[in-house]
């Protein structure tokens, strides 16, 4: 469980984000354990997955225990300031990554439904190799 602390500077919201997926409160049909969405954390075989949700329903936070456990870098990027080269530039550093042994890495895209088709033509080829 996540303890404040009184000399953190970040925001409320980030010093309270659950930490693990035991700290997850709510939609346990989603995450439980054996459940389908938990079995590809827990197996470290998703590949490309979108969250849909209003803000504050912890898309944000499930993509960062995700990284966390998986133990792969988490990029968070949004869809409106992104520019297609720093999709590009995210892009190839995990395939570097990947060139030299190592995992792959997360690419969180907030507000992903205003992705440009610019934007778009450059992430989809990425999402089905």
């Amino acid at each position: 469980m996540t303890h404040l602390h009184l000399n953190d500077d970040r925001p409320l919201p980030e010093r309270v984000r659950p930490q693990e997926l035991a700290d997850l409160c709510g939609q346990e049909h989603i995450w439980q354990s054996n459940s389908p969405l938990r079995r590809l954390i827990e197996t470290d075989s998703a590949h490309a997955l979108l969250f849909l949700g209003p803000p504050g329903t912890g898309k944000t936070t499930l993509a960062q225990l995700i990284g966390r456990h998986s133990d792969r870098k988490l990029t968070s990027i949004s869809a409106v300031s992104a520019s297609v080269k720093d999709i590009r530039t995210m892009i190839d550093d995990s395939l570097k990554s990947q060139s030299l042994g190592n995992k792959t890495h997360i690419l969180f895209v907030d507000e992903i439904h205003r992705l440009s088709k610019n934007q778009q033509d450059v992430l989809l080829p990425a999402l089905v190799t």
